[in-house]
């Protein structure tokens, strides 16, 4: 009975470890695709910026580092510092500041395959009185952003 038991024990030990493991992507031809594009509080100026930033439909070829780092799909992301948060979880996040104004922005990517990575992204300004009295919208400017990108092929 104890050899049944260490064995069932073993078997979930390493099941559990395979489960938890870094999944690398595969290399090939991915598309983005957004799931939700919300923003709130923003003046109409800065909601068209907002919303031409977020991510783009697109399709782009992708050569995955091993193990997996955000850069290999976000090269223009260079100057930001990926922080892996969990397995298969990163997550970057800015801040800016000046003349009264104050940007937050963190953006989130979960592999959940090999074929398949979720990513968001979320923006929160807070608008100097006099900037937001001139452009109108409120203080604060929020944006969120989140859908997928697949895997398509080589």
């Amino acid at each position: 009975m104890k050899h049944k038991i260490l064995i069932c024990t073993t078997a979930l030990a390493l099941l559990s470890t395979m489960a938890l493991a870094d999944i690398n992507p595969k290399d090939g031809t991915w598309k983005a695709e957004i799931d939700s594009n919300n923003v709130t509080g923003c003046p109409s100026m800065m909601k068209s910026m907002i919303s031409k930033q977020s991510m783009k439909p697109q399709s782009k070829k992708v050569d995955f580092s091993e193990p997996f780092h955000p850069r290999s799909l976000f090269k223009e992301s260079g100057q930001l510092k990926w922080k892996k948060t969990g397995t298969n979880k990163w997550q970057a996040v800015m801040h800016q500041g000046g003349g009264g104004m104050n940007v937050n922005i963190i953006w989130s990517i979960d592999v959940v395959s090999k074929t398949k990575m979720n990513v968001a992204s979320k923006v929160n300004m807070k608008l100097p009185p006099q900037m937001a009295a001139m452009f109108g919208g409120s203080g604060e400017c929020k944006a969120s952003t989140s859908g997928s990108y697949n895997y398509i092929g080589n």
